[in-house]
């Protein structure tokens, strides 16, 4: 689970799951010790501090996985806020007789650091080592999980499908 969503917050190149295990046990260790600490200064026994440790430590191994689905949610807005954008910069580069890949790398390449460019990178990618447009396309939505990028990626796999040009069906969405 843990790698599905480092993949959807776009951090599973930087963070393995393992890694994000020890940081959650490292939250745990630190947070809740240092509450047990605190709570020992100030002259709770031993035992107190003790059961604070653990009350504070279960609670904190679950802190870096609050801060990941924050990000993932972030993520995913800013996705879906950028979408029409990316939309209309790829419209706008098959209207200047880009192919739909070629659009792809241009708008990539044009707005460097955007989330949804990143994605279609990878996409691009994918389609460079031999898989279809619409497989590198539907892992890309599969890899988000947006609706809105479903739908986009649904319209333009059904064009593809049926031969339609993308073209007419990046003017529609």
């Amino acid at each position: 689970d843990w790698d599905q969503k480092l993949i959807q917050a776009g951090l599973r190149g930087r963070l393995s799951s393992e890694h994000f295990l020890a940081l959650s046990f490292l939250s745990a260790l630190f947070i809740g010790g240092g509450m047990a600490v605190a709570f020992f200064l100030l002259g709770i026994s031993l035992a107190g501090a003790i059961f604070t440790f653990c009350l504070v430590a279960g609670g904190a191994f679950f802190v870096p996985s609050m801060v990941l689905s924050n990000i993932i949610a972030n993520r995913i807005s800013l996705i879906g806020k950028r979408l029409p954008f990316a939309i209309e910069f790829m419209l706008l580069s098959m209207e200047a007789r880009a192919a739909f890949p070629s659009a792809i790398e241009i708008y990539c390449r044009q707005i460097p650091g955007d989330p949804f460019g990143e994605e279609l990178r990878r996409a691009l990618g994918d389609m460079e080592y031999g898989i279809t447009a619409q497989d590198a396309l539907t892992s890309m939505a599969a890899r988000i999980q947006s609706d809105d990028v479903s739908a986009f990626v649904l319209a333009v796999n059904t064009g593809l499908d049926t031969g339609q040009p993308i073209k007419d069906i990046l003017q529609v969405q």
